[in-house]
Order: C-alpha cells, then structure tokens, then sequence
C-alpha cells in the first residue's frame, strides 16, 4: 500500500466515524424530543370525587376523596375553586405529592367565607413531568351546601 492509499484509507475511516456519531446524535435529540413531548398521561382520577358532608359552614374542614392512577412521582401545584353560577377561586398551592400507582385518597381544604348556596369543588392539579410540558388534570366533585355562619 503507497502512502496516498494509505492516507486515503484514514480520511474514510474518519469520514465513516463521523458520519456514524452524527447518525447517533441526531437520533437521540430525536428520541429526547419525542421523550419531552409526548403526552403520556401523568394521573388519571377513575371515579368522580366525592366530599365527606353534604352540607358544611365558613371555616368548615371539607375533605374530599377519589380515586386515581398515577404514573410518575411529581408534585402537583393544585388550584382550588368553589363552583356555582360563579367560580370562587383560592390560591394555588403545593400539596403532598401523591404516591404513584392506583390509590384511594383522602385530602382536605379549609372552605372559605362563601355566600351560602349549593357548591361544587372543582381541583385542577398541574403537573410539570418534563422542561417542555405542562399537564393540567382537572376534577369535579359531588354538589354540597354551604351555609352561613
């Protein structure tokens, strides 16, 4: 083999190296893209939720149950709000995080000075599973009352 066969031969090997690791690198920002972006689901509530009281006061502990499958270990940031013909709103907060797998939970809030009138408790929880994706769950609960103090 003369010397230009020989550097030749080293200018393809490199060549094919290159080639291979650009292959390699373009699928996985490809398989990272699909990872980041696919809408896998992250909790699923299978039953409708359902409060502990039919009738409760301002200031009242309302707690709330339903059943759920998760997916991954994520905290949620959950918003509360109180549904008749007007949407009372609370402020968004982070709650225990829920363990994964098919579970029955119990959780609570503390109702707010309403008007009376018959209420639904609506939870959205919004989770964050990837650096590009936001997932909101959202739920409604069973109808009560909520009378004055």
């Amino acid at each position: 083999m003369t010397p230009s066969q020989t550097s030749r031969r080293r200018i393809e090997i490199g060549f094919r190296v290159t080639a291979l690791l650009t292959m390699v690198l373009a699928l996985s920002v490809v398989l990272l893209a699909f990872y980041w972006l696919w809408p896998f689901p992250v909790l699923t509530i299978r039953k409708d939720v359902t409060v502990d009281q039919k009738v409760y006061r301002a200031g009242d502990y309302l707690e709330y149950t339903f059943s759920y499958c998760k997916r991954d270990d994520l905290e949620a940031e959950t918003h509360f709000s109180f549904v008749d013909s007007v949407v009372y709103s609370t402020p968004g907060m982070t709650m225990r995080s829920l363990p994964p797998g098919c579970h029955v939970a119990t959780e609570g809030i503390y109702v707010p000075n309403l008007p009376s009138g018959r209420y639904k408790l609506e939870m959205v929880r919004m989770y964050q599973p990837t650096p590009l994706r936001r997932v909101m769950v959202q739920s409604m609960s069973n109808e009560f009352e909520i009378i004055g103090r």
